[in-house]
């Protein structure tokens, strides 16, 4: 597992955040916190990401599992 945090402008933070999970099933998102104003008069907010990253094994067994439905018998 690797935790990271996301630093930054409100709008950039959110949108990372939202690109990280689309990596899918590269990385995994195990959990993602709330933004976090930063104190005083800053205009940066903290995103904390818990993520776990997959081998190439695992997402090529991963695919080739999710195409099992849907691959026909050859007759």
């Amino acid at each position: 597992m690797i935790k990271v945090r996301l630093w930054g402008e409100l709008e950039e933070v959110n949108k990372l955040a939202e690109l990280i999970s689309g990596l899918t099933p590269r990385i995994r998102v195990l959990s993602c916190s709330r933004n976090y104003s930063d104190r005083g008069a800053s205009v940066y907010n903290r995103v904390y990401i818990e993520v776990e990253l997959h081998s190439a094994a695992t997402i090529n067994k991963d695919f080739e599992q999710s195409l099992a439905p849907i691959k026909q018998p050859k007759t």
